[in-house]
């Protein structure tokens, strides 16, 4: 939706109407475990535990949509919308972000 102009629709409407279906989320999660994929999700702010959890070895990247990883010392980050998911059987790819490549 880049580019788009909002029109008459209010952010709380784009909210809402932008949203994915319920059970998205939870066919995501389901399919990564079922892959193998461990997956963790935080009831509380976590972002310095996931930077941890990165620079200790267990896990590669944070895959999401909060901009704090860009900046965030030791994070490996890949927007969701920089996630490309080509036709079967190709497989999927993503572009990594880490500091120092945003600050180049």
């Amino acid at each position: 939706h880049e580019g788009e102009q909002l029109g008459d629709w209010s952010e709380q409407d784009v909210g809402v109407r932008w949203q994915l279906p319920p059970l998205t989320r939870w066919q995501a999660v389901a399919t990564l475990k079922e892959l193998g994929v461990r997956v963790l999700t935080f009831d509380r702010e976590s972002d310095e535990e996931m930077v941890a959890m990165l620079n200790r070895g267990e896990a590669y990247a944070v895959l999401g949509g909060d901009s704090d990883f860009y900046l965030m010392t030791g994070s490996r980050y890949i927007p969701f919308n920089h996630l490309t998911s080509p036709p079967s059987p190709a497989p999927i790819s993503a572009r990594v972000f880490t500091p120092r490549l945003v600050a180049d």
